[in-house]
């Protein structure tokens, strides 16, 4: 077993280079240190209108990227009745528009 004072002594490497003969020491050693990092995917659209997906948060045109993911869905919806009053005040719920044609 490593002890954090063994760590402060030697440095991670230095340990690691302690345990060379036994090889599955040395892989437990090499993961303790790893950072987790995360990648968010992005997308943009493009100059032909197409939709580029990138890990990056600025497309090549200087524009921000979006989010690929979409937003999360729950089925208590807290605010349902405001967004209906809302709809309805400015006429844009589906029964106050035009008759859709088949």
């Amino acid at each position: 077993m490593i002890h954090d004072s063994d760590r402060r002594k030697f440095g991670s490497r230095a340990i690691i280079g302690l345990f060379q003969s036994r090889p599955h020491i040395e892989l437990k050693i090499k993961f303790l240190h790893r950072k987790q990092t995360t990648m968010y995917l992005q997308c943009y659209i493009n100059e032909k209108g197409e939709k580029v997906y990138t890990t990056k948060k600025e497309s090549p045109l200087g524009l921000a990227t979006e989010s690929a993911h979409p937003a999360r869905f729950s089925p208590d919806d807290k605010y349902s009745k405001q967004r209906v009053l809302n709809k309805k005040r400015f006429g844009i719920l589906p029964t106050q528009g035009a008759p859709v044609k088949y």
